[in-house]
């Protein structure tokens, strides 16, 4: 391998370059959140399982064995087991005795703990004793009659004592007792009920919240609206003891240490309001339900499940994402929040990953849902969310897919030299270079291809292949697909090729793609005889015509990075002297300093894909041209992009052995990056917790001042703004190749090492 980038100071080293001193991101494990979604049995979606019942479900608790819960419906009693895959479901009210009625709820063990199943009701309590749901026939209800009428909500505590809230008033049953007494203090209908282990301190609330104070007789109320809120909807004690109430407004701490209350907002990281249930997990995290989806707080975060990807729904708007109660569990020792909604029910199972776990994964879905004679594409799906209804299709930017295929292959196969790596970069390529060939123009690369047995084409400038009559190409190729090929063409040459035929054929589409543009006036002419749309690096256009100023600086990068490239490759002094002109007659090496287009309604974020990617084919000529021009503008582009913490414009930033790279931010990007590939519609303009731009987009649309987790977004390529609140339909399969790309990547460049 070539050490390229001695310009910038860098070495070869190995299989791979260090040019920097920068401390890596070393990929210990960490929870990586998954959904499992399941409808009503008289609903389908995608391919989500059905649960075995369509009644609406009121409560989930945990049950009495690790790894399972109880489920209340209107009109059934189901014990659930739950494993790292899969879940399975037994009704067990008729064979444990119960009667189901309204205004029935299960107890909420205190912390979160494994315990017997206790169910209140307008009749009195129910002790059902532990059990595990395979073994529900040997267990049976026995019941302590009294007149609760609606419950709301049980408290079963580690001593075994129950605290109770109903429209009657807040009960209380000692353990083994038959005694249900009123607490008379609480006049009041209790809608929440918590209890503090530590401090033996019983917490009730309905229209104001109700505390027993330290001599055990005595209670205090505090009045709602005020230091809280609103009436509270849910109570629960952390495990550091701090009461929290959730109300329709926000949540409220309350710490019984100094009696003083603190309250959470959208200020403090709150995603949403109109909260309805609240649980603790054995981790410490805080789970909490509202109207719009589900949360997790943990170590001073806030996670937010809403919409497709986390809830059974067809939508990021209700039905489907109203939260009827939520409860946690651990499954092998991972935290698992059961979330009950009107459409269903979610199992969010948070698992230990790593990036290297993440890529292989990623890996393994491209073949065979992404291929389509050989080139990567996204796949379109017939129903929503359904992937055995996905298809392959022909779109504009194949070749550029692609590309960045061959690229994040390259970087992995330069990393690990496992040959079958190698033999999947290179199928990749052939594609590429099938792409070249089928127009017969030497040079001229079709955006995409279809044989003639295919259905016909519905868009684009479709041409007949003179060298392959079974075979139609797209024409009008824009200067995108030119990146890619330009961006891939070199990694494959160095790091893949390993024979003079394998590295000559790569160095004959950099030969040819350039030779053509340059002999042409810096056009991309197509079959037609006409420069195409967007193929344009002449500087007639980019300097003299204003259609073109806010190319004329990505422009001007590209054709230089690829000349320079070329210079690198072939070593054929056309490209030399075609650089040279650019920069001394015309000024090229001045206009791709200000690469970057700042004003928000003409800024295109696939324009940093276009600059980006060419950044790094100059980074890879090693050249030392212009190096304070490149480095300026590099910078520039990398320092205003670095609020999206994009792993993929970082990482080619340190290549050029800057100190200053975010690799932190990299990291979080790649490990909150999602697993599922589908677009999921996302709507996150009415988050509390996110502010809006008032500087509408180039779509004339509002952005997000905030940059939120990547699989709280709409993600697909690195093509789109990440600050957009909207997006996705459901109705595509992403091929994983923005992960693949970065994280192959910071492999090659030690920016991500594995853990020892």
């Amino acid at each position: 391998m070539m050490a390229s980038l001695l310009l910038f100071g860098c070495l070869a080293i190995a299989s791979f370059r260090a040019c920097h001193s920068i401390e890596p991101y070393i990929d210990v494990p960490f929870l990586q959140p998954q959904a499992q979604r399941f409808t009503f049995s008289n609903v389908q979606i995608a391919q989500w399982p059905q649960l075995p019942f369509q009644d609406s479900i009121i409560q989930v608790t945990q049950g009495s064995v690790k790894g399972e819960f109880f489920l209340l419906t209107s009109s059934a009693l189901w014990a659930a087991s739950v494993t790292q895959t899969d879940v399975s479901f037994s009704r067990v009210d008729q064979s444990i005795g119960l009667p189901i009625t309204d205004g029935m709820r299960m107890r909420r063990p205190t912390r979160g703990v494994a315990a017997a199943l206790v169910v209140a009701g307008p009749k009195g309590v129910y002790s059902c004793g532990s059990f595990a749901a395979a073994a529900a026939k040997q267990a049976s209800c026995q019941l302590t009659p009294a007149q609760l009428n609606s419950v709301s909500d049980v408290v079963l505590t580690n001593a075994g004592d129950l605290w109770i809230g109903s429209s009657e008033g807040l009960f209380y049953v000692a353990k083994g007792s038959s005694n249900v007494s009123l607490v008379s203090a609480v006049d009041a209908p209790v809608l929440a009920v918590a209890f503090d282990e530590d401090a033996q301190t019983p917490v009730a609330s309905g229209v104001n919240l109700w505390r027993r104070l330290a001599d055990g007789v005595s209670w205090y109320m505090v009045e709602t609206p005020g230091i809280v809120d609103d009436p509270p909807s849910g109570l629960e004690f952390a495990l550091d003891n701090t009461l929290w109430i959730t109300n329709d407004v926000c949540v409220n701490q309350h710490f019984l240490q100094n009696f003083t209350f603190h309250r959470l907002g959208g200020y403090e990281g709150l995603p949403t309001s109109n909260l309805t249930s609240i649980a603790v997990a054995s981790s410490g995290a805080i789970w909490i339900g509202s109207l719009q989806g589900a949360m997790r707080y943990a170590q001073g975060a806030w996670k937010y499940f809403y919409g497709s990807r986390w809830l059974p729904t067809t939508q990021a708007a209700p039905p489907g994402n109203s939260v009827a109660s939520v409860t946690v569990i651990d499954v092998d020792g991972q935290e698992t929040g059961i979330v009950a909604t009107d459409g269903g029910l979610s199992i969010i199972r948070y698992q230990s990953w790593t990036l290297e776990s993440k890529a292989a994964y990623l890996q393994s879905v491209v073949y065979p849902l992404h291929t389509r004679y050989g080139l990567i594409c996204e796949a379109d799906m017939s129903k929503f969310g359904d992937v055995r209804t996905a298809g392959q299709y022909s779109a504009d930017n194949d070749g550029l897919w692609t590309a960045v295929y061959v690229a994040s292959q390259s970087f992995r196969y330069a990393v690990t030299k496992d040959p079958a790596v190698k033999q999947l970069a290179w199928q990749a390529f052939e594609a590429m270079e099938f792409l070249n060939n089928v127009t017969g123009i030497d040079g001229l690369m079709a955006r995409s291809v279809l044989k003639k047995t295919d259905p016909p084409p519905t868009d684009g400038k479709w041409y007949n292949s003179t060298v392959f009559p079974e075979w139609i190409w797209k024409g009008d190729t824009s200067s995108d697909e030119v990146v890619g090929h330009m961006f891939a063409y070199p990694l494959i040459h160095d790091l893949v090729a390993e024979t003079p035929e394998e590295r000559g054929r790569a160095a004959r589409l950099i030969n040819n793609t350039l030779t053509y543009i340059v002999n042409n006036g810096y056009y991309l002419i197509d079959a037609d005889g006409n420069h195409t749309t967007w193929g344009v690096w002449a500087p007639e256009l980019l300097n003299y015509v204003p259609f073109w100023y806010d190319g004329r600086g990505v422009n001007s990068l590209q054709i230089m990075a690829w000349l320079l490239s070329g210079v690198h490759i072939t070593g054929n002094p056309l490209f030399q002297t075609a650089f040279d002109s650019l920069v001394t007659k015309y000024g090229y090496g001045l206009n791709m300093i200000n690469t970057k287009i700042t004003q928000p309604s003409d800024d295109n974020y696939s324009d940093d894909e276009l600059t980006f990617l060419p950044y790094y084919t100059w980074i890879h000529s090693g050249r030392p041209d212009l190096h304070q021009e490149f480095t300026w503008s590099i910078k520039r582009a990398y320092e205003i992009s670095l609020s999206e913490h994009a792993a993929p414009w970082n990482f080619i930033y340190g290549a050029t052995g800057a100190q200053d790279v975010d690799i932190a931010g990299s990291a979080w990007m790649l490990r909150t990056f999602p697993l599922d590939q589908i677009d999921w519609p996302f709507d996150n303009s009415n988050r509390l917790d996110v502010e809006t731009d008032r500087n509408l987009s180039r779509e004339g649309l509002p952005q997000l001042r905030t940059l939120l987790p990547y699989d709280e977004i709409f993600m697909g390529r690195w093509n789109g703004s990440p600050f957009d609140p909207n997006g996705g339909s459901g109705m595509s399969l992403m091929d994983g190749t923005a992960f693949l790309m970065p994280y192959w990547l910071g492999r090659y460049h030690g920016f991500i090492t594995q853990a020892v």
